[in-house]
């Protein structure tokens, strides 16, 4: 089932009666953001510089957003726009916020101010319980095959 303009509007007055903000990530939301990644086991790579949300946030610029929730934070968004395409390189949401339309409204407002770049794609490598998730909000398989290489 993917996500339609009414569930999407769903997911919008749930998000106002949550108080749910979503914006760009500042410097200040570091130690959150990076608290929120731990709280999740395995989200937090082992290969990962100590440095990496920093970098991530300095890179995204205003396409690193986070989600508050009652002043708290409760997601995390992290997207580049490289010119050929755009990347989703982390998202990661509370998990007692999960299946909350969180996770979807980060995705969506991405994907508008994307789109109004001129973005016409983003490419994620994803955990693989969370495929589901992507697919409801419409991502599909990419023909691409993701490789990597430790250097």
């Amino acid at each position: 089932m993917r996500l339609g303009s009414a569930d999407l509007w769903l997911l919008i007055q749930k998000a106002k009666s949550m108080e749910i903000e979503i914006r760009p990530a500042t410097p200040d939301d570091e130690t959150a953001i990076k608290q929120l990644i731990f709280s999740l086991p395995g989200v937090w790579q082992k290969e990962w510089r100590d440095s990496a949300v920093s970098l991530a946030l300095a890179s995204a610029g205003k396409l690193a957003l986070v989600a508050i929730v009652n002043k708290a934070l409760a997601g995390f968004a992290c997207f580049h726009d490289v010119g050929f395409r755009a990347y989703l390189s982390e998202m990661v949401i509370a998990e007692r916020h999960q299946k909350s339309g969180i996770g979807s409204l980060l995705l969506k407002k991405a994907e508008n101010i994307l789109s109004r770049r001129g973005c016409k794609l983003i490419v994620a490598d994803v955990y693989p319980p969370a495929e589901e998730f992507y697919h409801k909000n419409g991502w599909v398989r990419s023909k691409a095959t993701l490789l990597a290489k430790r250097i």
